[in-house]
């Protein structure tokens, strides 16, 4: 074996044994246990009611189901289970009511969970049954659903997830799928939506 090839190995054999060990420590201390994770992630059940009117919503989500429904009710409510401590904010500005789920730190662990899956956010808005100047959506990972709701312009993005849309109706209806895990769920009464392709109804 030349001297070149020898050293190689020696180092191939060097770094195999290192990870070996690190991923033997991280076991051993619970780095790869699903509830000792959500543990560090400190996830929380949270829930807002919006007291002040308003035409237009957004909502902004990182990792979550969502959930959005218009219901035979005069309050609008904001329920958000398993979620990070102070992931989410709802507020209302210029009659537009606001919610962000996007946490403005992740720490190192949050961006490399190695195959552990913590508990799943879910953020469920009820809404009056009003018609809406706008409603727009985006939802990077997770299910999508909407259900029952009016306005004039409705946008909705999502990356990853299955969307589900109930009895919705609007002027304009932009849908941007850049995933789809399920095609058949994606659909729009009797009209199928297409992954990757921006749908647009007038």
């Amino acid at each position: 074996m030349k001297p070149f090839s020898k050293c190689y190995y020696l180092n191939a054999c060097g770094l195999l044994l290192a990870g070996l060990i690190v991923t033997g420590i991280s076991v051993g201390a619970g780095a790869w246990n699903a509830e000792k994770y959500g543990e560090a992630l400190n996830l929380k059940d949270r829930y807002f009611e919006v007291t002040e009117p308003f035409t237009s919503m957004q909502l902004i989500s990182n990792t979550a189901n969502v959930v959005v429904k218009a219901t035979d009710t005069d309050t609008c409510t904001v329920t958000a289970t398993n979620m990070p401590e102070n992931t989410i904010k709802v507020t209302v500005e210029d009659d537009k009511l606001c919610i962000n789920a996007v946490p403005e730190h992740r720490k190192w662990y949050q961006y490399f969970q190695m195959g552990v899956n913590p508990s799943t956010s879910t953020i469920t808005l009820s809404l009056p049954m009003n018609v809406y100047e706008q409603v727009e959506l985006q939802n990077d990972i997770g299910n999508l659903t909407l259900q029952n709701v009016h306005a004039d312009r409705i946008s909705l993005k999502s990356d990853t997830g299955d969307v589900d849309l109930q009895s919705i109706t609007g002027k304009t209806c932009s849908i941007t799928i850049l995933a789809a895990s399920h095609f058949r769920k994606y659909r729009y009464g009797n009209k199928p939506i297409f992954s990757r392709i921006p749908v647009t109804w007038n």
